[in-house]
């Protein structure tokens, strides 16, 4: 009688091979693609609009209007009408809950010193950046700051 092995134990050895193959590459997939440290992503809402050589930035708020602390507001410093714009270096903590208007110090303090105790904006809060717009197309960007230490872009246009 004579034996014959055929292919069959080379084709089950592949087999085997490749099955532990795929195998560990799903566990890797899986392993290496899991985030560390992600952030929450929160929904608060800012829109911009420029009339003339103003901006006006109103605060829309959102489900996750709670936990924000306060809003960095950063415009161009294209002070056309002698009004005290913000400069993209110099961006500044609206202070006045209501809204207010750029050029007034009691409702903004500067970046350079965090305010002991910012105001979180109303929703509907109007900000008026006199003088500040320009023909050209300005770059705004609204910084929310929230309870837990982190910050989120809340809005990056141009208007």
């Amino acid at each position: 009688m004579k034996i014959e092995n055929a292919v069959s134990p080379v084709i089950g050895t592949i087999l085997m091979v490749a099955i532990t193959v795929i195998l560990a590459a799903v566990v890797a997939a899986l392993v290496f693609s899991m985030p560390v440290n992600m952030q929450k992503t929160r929904l608060v809402t800012a829109s911009v609009s420029q009339e003339a050589d103003d901006i006006r930035v109103v605060y829309h708020g959102g489900i996750d209007d709670g936990p924000l602390m306060y809003i960095v507001i950063t415009a161009p410093a294209n002070d056309v009408t002698g009004g005290d714009c913000i400069g993209t270096s110099d961006p500044w903590y609206p202070l006045a809950e209501a809204g207010g208007t750029t050029t007034n110090p009691l409702t903004l303090v500067s970046s350079a010193t965090v305010p002991a105790s910012p105001a979180k904006p109303n929703v509907g809060a109007v900000y008026t950046l006199e003088g500040c717009g320009s023909a050209a197309r300005n770059h705004v960007v609204i910084i929310g700051h929230f309870g837990e230490g982190t910050d989120q872009v809340i809005l990056d246009t141009f208007v």
